[in-house]
Formats: structure tokens, C-alpha cells, sequence
């Protein structure tokens, strides 16, 4: 597969993410015995798209890093906007990198709590849906951040110079 298949795979996965954490959201915001078995289901999907997400990104990560002077880290380093990698992709790194450990949780909590917990105890619901805010969060930094990185200096090779102004 093309590394552009790639990079497509990795945004699709993402866009999954984003919407089973839509309706694992307001499941968990109004639960009833009868949801239960789809939120166990959503937030399966959720954590398998995250981490294949995660799992693709990293397998990509090695061409955006590769030490030839066309790749797209040496093009940003070499560039007026260094800031884009020293200060973005290195905190895009590591922000994105709670997301899945932060699903996980979440996903173990649901299938800890039993059917009736999880529908009469709303602060173990709110809790979750605490812990899945924050991933979600995250994820929306991290996307932003993989945007205008690559917006600048996409995979292709070459500056995309599409950040006038910044």
C-alpha cells in the first residue's frame, strides 16, 4: 500500500474515533439497561480505531522523520518555521499519545461496572465520560497540530507553504 493509503487509513480512523466517541457520549449520558450492550460495542470500535489510528500514524512517522534532506521534518527545520516541528510535532507527539491509554481506561471501567451501575450510578457514567473528554481533547489537539504540519510540508515531499502569515 502507497504511503498516501496510508495517511488516508490513519485520517479515517481518527474520523471513527470521533464520532463512536459521539455516540459513546450520549449513551453515557443517558443510559439504560437496554443501551448498555451498544455503548460496550461503540467503545470496542472506539479503542480499535484509536489504537490501528495510533498504530498507522507511527508506521508513517518514520517518513515524516527520515534523515534525508527532503523529508518533512528537515524541510521544516531547514525553513523559517522550525517552531513547527521543535515546539508541534514534539508536543503533538506526546499529546497524542495519552489518547489511547485514556480509551483504554474507559474501556475497561465500562466492561468493570455491570449493567446496573452503570445505568443507577450517574458519577461513575460522568466519570467515564470525564475520562473519554479528555482523550477527545487530546485527539483534537494532536489532529490540529498534524494539520498544519502537514499543510506546511506535506509527506509528498516539498514545502506546501500553505501557512501565509503564521
Amino acid at each position: 500500500m502507497s504511503l498516501e493509503a496510508w495517511t488516508v487509513w490513519h485520517g479515517i480512523l481518527g474520523v471513527i474515533f470521533i464520532i463512536a466517541f459521539a455516540a459513546v457520549a450520549e449513551i453515557l449520558w443517558d443510559a439504560t439497561p437496554q443501551r448498555i450492550g451498544r455503548l460496550r460495542f461503540l467503545m470496542g470500535v472506539s479503542v480499535a480505531s484509536v489504537v490501528l489510528h495510533v498504530a498507522i500514524g507511527t508506521y508513517v512517522y518514520q517518513f515524516y522523520r527520515e534523515a534525508i534532506p527532503t523529508s518533512p521534518r528537515s524541510l521544516i527545520l531547514a525553513s523559517t518555521r522550525p517552531w513547527l516541528h521543535t515546539i508541534l510535532m514534539e508536543y503533538k507527539e506526546f499529546v497524542g499519545g495519552f489518547v489511547p491509554i485514556l480509551t483504554i481506561a474507559a474501556l475497561y471501567a465500562i466492561f468493570y461496572y455491570g449493567k446496573r451501575e452503570l445505568t443507577e450510578k450517574r458519577g461513575v457514567r460522568m466519570g467515564i465520560l470525564g475520562i473519554l473528554t479528555a482523550a477527545f481533547a487530546f485527539a483534537l489537539i494532536a489532529f490540529a497540530m498534524g494539520a498544519l504540519i502537514t499543510k506546511y510540508a506535506p509527506l509528498g515531499g516539498g514545502l506546501g507553504g500553505g501557512l501565509s502569515g503564521v
